[in-house]
């Protein structure tokens, strides 16, 4: 359990976004559950899927979700770190 001023220093999507790195294969309800047991912070759906994407989505990409990972920390770091010029190449490319 982490204490209440490092739960002030994320907002609720963070949270959400930490408890998925470490547990990727996690429910919605899995992650709502853990965000309100570690920093006591309620967590709805709509929050959960706009911070990490849909639960059936999520799923589906569970078997290459490390390999993806680090192609898009490659990506970003190939990009300076700034998110605004990989989504635009990004954007270039679909």
């Amino acid at each position: 359990m982490t204490t209440p001023s490092e739960s002030a220093v994320f907002n609720k999507s963070e949270l959400v976004r930490k408890v998925y790195r470490e547990h990727p294969w996690f429910s919605n309800a899995e992650i709502r559950e853990s965000v309100k047991l570690r920093w006591n912070v309620g967590v709805k759906s709509n929050l959960i899927i706009q911070a990490i994407g849909r639960e059936r989505d999520r799923v589906s990409y569970l078997a290459s979700h490390a390999t993806l990972q680090q192609l898009a920390s490659k990506f970003l770091a190939d990009c300076g770190g700034n998110l605004s010029v990989a989504i635009n190449h990004l954007r270039l490319a679909y």
